[in-house]
């Protein structure tokens, strides 16, 4: 795309057209090189954690949010997701948190003009890459419940206001193949050998797949895993102040993403980890609010030792290990280093 080559012309994937765009703008800003790559992946790391902890703070309080995005910051960088490159699936997190962060206001505070960015940033979720539309379907439907109580006219207006953002940015991504003369090949690519790629997998092949693949993606990771289960618990016990619909209902978004095609790669797990932050600063929000000091003083120290020993036990991969190692050790014999 730098050289003016537009996608699907000499080179396919089944991917919709985001996420070349995605590195295309990061490769303009940062150079084509392995350090832009990664310069634009921290950037964009950055601001995901930004939106958790906004999400956080949102639904619960600044203890919840800061709580996620610690969470966030220790489970994005576990190799066993792949979190240090830079996948489709960091960008539709970007973008479906930035578009749902938008519809946790109530109705009174949210614009018509937030409801239909809101849209348009969840239908770029979807661009990033196909998954992306279980985001998209979770905004529409909190939307509608948020919106519930509204006149029938108006809620369908709201509606349709959120949906037509969302196509809006499906419509533009699509002008631009057909502007290029790129239709054909880019329609056999996303839709037709993607929906025989997504059917390939029988259910009792993907929950096979599943089992070989979630011990590995959990690994010295599982402290935060726990906190997170314990917050799922906690919310639901006390739904007056965890607001537990709207992450219920993120986290089975999240969960029908990385299920979708039953292929269950390990990098599909970084749309389930904001979900999983959440929860885990409820737990700590949770605990930051015990009455009794030593009670307080002992949850809090169990998450921030819960938070560092993934990090601490993985200490030669992220500190002493050099470039080329930490490939060896995460890629195998894949030949990575070489290329």
């Amino acid at each position: 795309m730098l050289h003016g080559i537009p996608p699907y012309k000499l080179a396919y994937n089944m991917k919709f057209p985001g996420t070349y765009v995605a590195y295309a703008m990061i490769m303009s800003v940062f150079g084509q090189t392995t350090v832009g790559v990664h310069l634009g992946l921290l950037l964009v790391n950055l601001a995901t954690v930004g939106l958790v902890l906004l999400i956080g703070l949102r639904l619960v309080n600044w203890e919840a949010g800061l709580a996620a995005a610690t969470a966030y910051v220790v489970l994005a960088i576990n190799p066993a997701v792949m979190g240090l490159a830079a996948h489709a699936t960091h960008f539709v997190v970007l973008f479906a948190l930035a578009g749902l962060l938008l519809l946790l206001g109530d109705t009174s505070s949210s614009s018509l003009s937030s409801i239909f960015i809101s849209g348009l940033l969840l239908g770029i979720a979807v661009l990033m890459k196909q998954p992306g539309i279980m985001f998209l379907i979770f905004g529409f439907f909190w939307l509608l419940y948020r919106e519930r109580k509204q006149p029938l006219p108006r809620l369908l207006f709201i509606l349709t206001l959120f949906t037509f953002g969302a196509l809006l940015s499906l419509i533009i991504a699509t002008g631009s193949v057909w502007f290029a003369g790129a239709l054909g090949s880019s329609w056999f690519w996303c839709v037709q050998y993607a929906r025989v790629y997504g059917t390939s997998i029988s259910i009792t092949q993907g929950w096979h797949l599943f089992l070989s693949t979630i011990p590995f993606v959990i690994g010295r990771f599982w402290p935060i895993w726990l906190l997170s289960a314990a917050g799922l618990v906690i919310a639901l016990a006390k739904p007056g102040k965890f607001r537990p619909l709207f992450l219920v209902g993120l986290t089975i978004a999240s969960a029908l993403a990385v299920s979708m095609g039953l292929y269950f790669r390990e990098h599909y797990f970084i749309m389930l980890l904001p979900a999983l932050s959440l929860f885990a600063g409820v737990a700590a929000a949770y605990a930051a609010r015990m009455q009794q000091v030593i009670s307080r003083v002992l949850a809090l120290a169990i998450f921030a030792i819960f938070t560092v020993f993934p990090v601490a036990t993985r200490a030669e991969y992220f500190f002493r290990m050099s470039p080329v190692d930490a490939c060896r050790f995460r890629y195998g014999e894949n030949p990575f280093p070489e290329a």
